[in-house]
């Protein structure tokens, strides 16, 4: 979930350094997204942990990953874990 927050967070930093507006087209390919990382971090990014494969998305879309879905739908997933199997709410 840290690694598609990041990746959202990217893609709002490339649209502002580059000036796009909401309907240009960002990169689609995560390995894009990887190199600008590297270049202020070390270690693996945006690899998810169950082998999913992320997708970017334009500007008014969430990424996704193929194993988990979008923050949206994982959010959705854990509020009706919490609800229907009364697991400890978060404390954030």
């Amino acid at each position: 979930m840290i690694n598609m927050r990041n990746l959202e967070v990217d893609k709002i930093i490339h649209a502002q350094r580059h000036k796009l507006g909401p309907t240009d087209n960002l990169p689609q390919d995560i390995d894009f997204y990887r190199e600008q990382v590297k270049q202020f971090n070390k270690g693996p990014f945006y690899v998810c942990p169950a082998g999913g494969e992320y997708t970017v998305g334009q500007q008014d879309e969430e990424p996704a990953c193929s194993v988990h879905g979008t923050l949206s739908e994982i959010k959705k997933s854990l509020e009706f874990m919490y609800k229907e199997k009364r697991l400890p709410e978060s404390r954030d």
